[in-house]
């Protein structure tokens, strides 16, 4: 029993260069001296001896292991089969026998002969010697896996099929043969996923490119669809599925990844990928790829969500103090996400400028977000000197530490102004019996009233006279209780406030010591109206700040 097949041609533009069919007319040559004579001949009527040779090439869409479908477009790494069809050419004219043979892209020649091997092809049936009606025999099929990175062979891949040893029914048996060949074209795509490996703090945003590739044609009208999939790891996508450009032979797009965590995330592409192979627009074939890293295919990316950097800007409260003052600190965190944890604040004393011993005081202050912290305790400065605050933030997943070091925040303490008094000349005039009584704190003036101002003042000079009531007195003749009742102005007004200034400043906190009170009326002597007034002024204000004893002596 015979077997037919009818080949179609496939349809579209260049690629009908791809299914070729050999129509053979006189190719057989004629060699009656090759084979003797025999007692048959074809009918009347055969006046032209010849065939028709073609082949066809197919792939299994039925997944059942065999060529059903016609093709002139695979992928690599497809499996293509092929089968040849021999049939008589003229009518009433029959050829039989020989050999059926395909050669491949890959040069394997196998022997396609079905089995019985090829009978008297002729029709109408009893026509001649061919008693059936056989106007065709079609081989076995030929598989082979289609190599698209061959460069010797893509993007067309051609194969051969010939018929050797044959014969055509004439009046003597005569040689025949034929041959024929057909090109599918091979195409490839590849898919990638871009950068393969990345960092980013968390909270940014991650651009991933997927990239289509195609050989042999370009990316068909419409882009391809290309979908991201996180396949673990913490964050969501974006702009996903993504579709790429048309036109050419590369094309891509871009989806976005984004995490509110730490972690590794590993994200996968894949691509139905519509392939047009005479950049007519259409779709001669899909390509299904994935990052799979199989081939030209890219592995999937991978994420790394780091934790964001942090910064703590710090400010003293005060930067200057006196001993007495409680000091504070504030500190504002910013550049975290959603940050938690603690901020440590830490003061160190004047004796240790590089931060390495205890802390004098430590504040712990929970943080809920970018924003200012503060202590709240704070710490009494109990020493004069330059303090240093330090700030730490602990961190926390998804933020790094940060802080103000040593240095940063100093704080400089001095000792509070004296608190400076004064008496008035009439007090210690009045008051002569506390000058040498020695109160529970020891500062009692130690003059004695009778001591001479000039010794008190360390010069001696002719007090001018004031009125008939105010005689010219030399200092020399001048006890310090007299100088505070000498009556007038200008200089004699001066000694009387020297001698309350010398008292003043030998028993309680005065704004002149007893040298500078010595120097100032000794320069107001030797200038006389030139400046003793500023000295006259400055010595009664001090004078008159407020009394640093009670009526009994008491210091207040």
């Amino acid at each position: 029993m015979h077997r037919q097949f009818l080949f179609r041609k496939p349809v579209g533009g260049p690629l009908a260069l791809a299914m070729v069919t050999a129509f053979i007319f006189g190719a057989v040559a004629l060699m009656s001296s090759a084979a003797p004579a025999e007692a048959h001949q074809n009918p009347v009527g055969c006046t032209t001896v010849g065939q028709t040779f073609s082949m066809a090439q197919l792939i299994d869409t039925n997944n059942d292991g065999v060529g059903d479908t016609p093709t002139s477009v695979v992928e690599d790494g497809q499996t293509i089969y092929y089968t040849v069809t021999l049939a008589y050419a003229s009518p009433n004219c029959a050829i039989q026998g020989g050999a059926l043979s395909i050669t491949d892209p890959g040069t394997n020649t196998e022997d396609v002969t079905p089995a019985g091997g090829i009978p008297c092809l002729i029709s109408p049936a009893g026509a001649g010697e061919c008693p059936l009606d056989n106007p065709s025999i079609t081989s076995d099929q030929h598989s082979y896996v289609a190599d698209c990175d061959d460069a010797t062979l893509a993007p067309f891949l051609t194969a051969a099929g010939a018929w050797k040893d044959g014969f055509n029914h004439q009046a003597t048996h005569s040689p025949a043969s034929a041959s024929t060949s057909i090109s599918v074209i091979c195409v490839d795509a590849s898919i990638t996923i871009t950068p393969a490996r990345d960092t980013n703090p968390v909270g940014t945003n991650h651009e991933l490119t997927i990239t289509v590739n195609v050989s042999g044609g370009v990316v068909a009208s419409g882009g391809a669809n290309a979908t991201a999939t996180k396949d673990s790891g913490p964050g969501s996508l974006s702009n996903n599925p993504c579709t790429t450009g048309a036109g050419s032979n590369t094309e891509s797009c871009i989806v976005n990844l984004t995490s509110n965590v730490t972690g590794i995330t590993v994200v996968s592409a894949s691509s139905p990928i519509p392939v047009d192979v005479d950049s007519n627009g259409t779709t001669d074939i899909t390509l299904i790829r994935s990052t799979d890293g199989l081939g030209d295919n890219s592995g999937p990316a991978v994420k790394e969500w780091t934790p964001l950097e942090t910064t703590l800007v710090t400010d003293p409260n005060p930067d200057t103090a006196e001993v007495g003052d409680t000091l504070n600190d504030s500190a504002t965190l910013s550049g975290g996400l959603n940050p938690t944890g603690t901020i440590t604040f830490n003061l160190y004393a004047p004796g240790d400028p590089s931060c390495l011993g205890p802390a004098s005081h430590t504040e712990v202050v929970p943080v809920n977000g970018n924003g200012a912290y503060n202590t709240v305790i704070g710490f009494v400065a109990n020493q004069a000197g330059t303090w240093q605050w330090t700030a730490d933030y602990s961190g926390d997943a998804n933020n790094d530490a940060s802080r103000s070091p040593c240095g940063e925040e100093p704080v400089v303490v001095e000792e509070p102004p004296a608190e400076f008094t004064g008496c008035t000349p009439g007090f210690w005039k009045n008051h002569t019996d506390i000058w040498d009584s020695k109160t529970p704190t020891d500062i009692a003036p130690t003059f004695d009233p009778g001591t001479l101002m000039s010794v008190a003042l360390g010069f001696d000079v002719l007090v001018p006279a004031q009125g008939k009531q105010n005689p010219a007195v030399r200092l020399s003749n001048l006890t310090i209780e007299d100088a505070l009742g000498l009556g007038g102005g200008n200089l004699r007004a001066l000694v009387r406030h020297s001698a309350a200034a010398l008292l003043n400043a030998d028993s309680q906190s005065f704004p002149f010591s007893v040298g500078a009170i010595k120097t100032l009326v000794q320069n107001a002597f030797a200038n006389k109206d030139a400046n003793f007034n500023n000295a006259l002024s400055d010595l009664a204000s001090a004078n008159e700040i407020g009394c640093g004893f009670d009526a009994h002596g008491n210091p207040i």
